[in-house]
């Protein structure tokens, strides 16, 4: 059990503008500008956070070597989104959540490194589902999810992975 809530509380400080986050650990992304040309940055989570509710920000955010990318969500704030060359096909693994790091059995972060996980919205008709693995975590794709559309996950069942407290897991949704 003890397990269960480490991952859980790990998952939540990924998606959560905790004030440990906001010091500035490190993102490194690729983006295109206006001109359509590739930019490498390095910048903290807070600041990438405001881009997010400007005009300025820049359209299309993506992890090298990756089938996604971070966009505007309709949903809330920014969403990872399939790749404009990548469809995923049901059963397809869309991205590691978390990886084992340690012979302790806990997941740990590397919270120098970022997360693609943290940028996934809620949705009740979720197109992926996480689903936890011997030393991952992984978000695996529910139907097909075509090229351009915002990955979701129902953060219920998320947390139902972890427990089945009904009622602990309606108060963590609605903090987040």
């Amino acid at each position: 059990m003890l397990k269960r809530i480490y991952a859980l509380v790990a998952w939540l400080c990924l998606c959560l503008p905790l004030t440990a986050q906001q010091s500035g650990y490190p993102l490194k992304f690729q983006f295109k500008d206006a001109n359509n040309q590739l930019h490498d940055t390095l910048m903290n989570r807070m600041r990438f956070k405001s881009w997010a509710a400007q005009e300025s920000f820049p359209g299309y955010l993506q992890w090298k070597s990756q089938p996604f990318a971070v966009q505007k969500s309709t949903i809330h704030g920014l969403g990872l989104f399939a790749d404009s060359a990548h469809t995923f096909f049901t059963g397809d693994t869309v991205c590691v959540l978390f990886t084992q790091r340690s012979t302790t059995g806990y997941f740990e972060l590397d919270y120098l490194q970022t997360n693609p996980g943290s940028f996934i919205n809620d949705s009740q008709q979720a197109n992926s589902e996480a689903a936890i693995g011997s030393q991952y975590i992984v978000l695996l794709a529910k139907q097909n999810i075509s090229a351009g559309t915002e990955i979701t996950l129902d953060y219920r069942q998320l947390l139902g992975l972890f427990g089945n407290d009904n009622q602990s897991a309606a108060r963590v949704i609605k903090y987040w």
